[in-house]
């Protein structure tokens, strides 16, 4: 049987545009946002 390579696991973030693995992907305003962009965004937010 041939290897079947899982393409869900990878996600693209909608911010940085990066492939990210699903598990650092979160739906965020109803976009695909990696962790890393959604806690610069938090971070962006607070300093205002």
């Amino acid at each position: 049987m041939p290897k079947v390579i899982k393409l869900a696991q990878i996600c693209r973030c909608e911010v940085c545009g990066l492939p990210k693995a699903t598990k650092q992907i979160r739906q965020w305003n109803e976009r695909s946002v990696c962790t890393h962009c959604i806690s610069s965004i938090l971070s962006e937010e607070e300093s205002f």
